[in-house]
């Protein structure tokens, strides 16, 4: 009898050590354009047991980028798609210190235990960078905000026509780090990123610097205006003057 009570307890947490939840796969294709926009799609594969991923998923992208001279610009990233299981699925967005948070679920309705395959596409401008001698896509395939390890990982950078890939590399871990457990392998049309497992709140950041003159490179932002640059001073210098005046019609009374 005891041998039976012991056999079913095994096959219990057996069963249940199976199902943990987790991020079973995390992978991006992202397209570059001639007109210097990407299109991405990213398919993630999650295990839920309804303790973290109870109605679906947080998926977040940072909106801004520093450029190559440290100028910040808006990645302007628009969502095309959001399903799950090959079905649209319901989302909505938000914005929270600098970044895009897409709540992938209904609010209203849990999802059930088990196996779930995320697809999520989107497009984004402002994130290529433009040197002499080559162009430059640098990305952050997942970001740091994912509390799961990555059993898989990947990233297939397909590039403009007739581009090729004159250099590329990748790192892997947490914000900083210079780890390199990734792969990259080269082909005519694209460079693929492989990683194997990335931790709870580490990333895998890819860059492809690829033949120069098949995109168009956007047009310098225009200068300030003198709004901008000087309309926070005229603001303060205002309201310094009204309440000068102010005061010292109330001491003369």
């Amino acid at each position: 009898m005891k041998s039976w009570f012991f056999a079913i307890v095994v096959f219990f947490l057996a069963g249940l050590s199976a199902q943990t939840e987790q991020i079973t796969q995390y992978n991006a294709i992202i397209k570059i354009d001639s007109s210097s926009s990407i299109l991405v799609n990213e398919q993630i594969g999650i295990i839920s047991t309804g303790n973290i991923f109870k109605r679906g998923i947080v998926w977040y992208k940072p909106l801004y980028k520093e450029d190559s001279l440290g100028k910040k610009l808006r990645l302007d990233i628009k969502i095309v798609s959001v399903q799950k299981d090959g079905v649209d699925e319901s989302y909505h967005i938000e914005k929270n210190n600098g970044n895009l948070e897409v709540y992938v679920g209904d609010k209203d309705k849990r999802i059930a235990h088990g196996a779930h395959q995320y697809s999520i596409t989107y497009t984004a401008q402002n994130t290529l960078s433009f040197y002499d001698n080559f162009d430059e896509f640098y990305w952050n395939v997942n970001g740091f905000g994912w509390d799961f390890s990555i059993n898989e990982m990947s990233a297939k950078v397909i590039l403009p026509d007739g581009a090729k890939a004159l250099q590329s590399s990748c790192f892997t871990g947490s914000y900083g780090s210079s780890a390199r457990n990734c792969e990259i392998s080269e082909e005519d049309e694209f460079v693929l990123f492989t990683s194997e497992s990335i931790g709870a709140n580490q990333n895998l950041t890819i860059a492809v610097g690829f033949t120069k003159g098949l995109v168009n490179e956007p047009p310098p932002p225009p200068p300030p205006t003198f709004l901008e640059k000087y309309g926070l001073f005229l603001l303060a210098f205002i309201l310094f003057i009204f309440l000068g005046g102010y005061y010292y019609l109330t001491w003369s009374k």
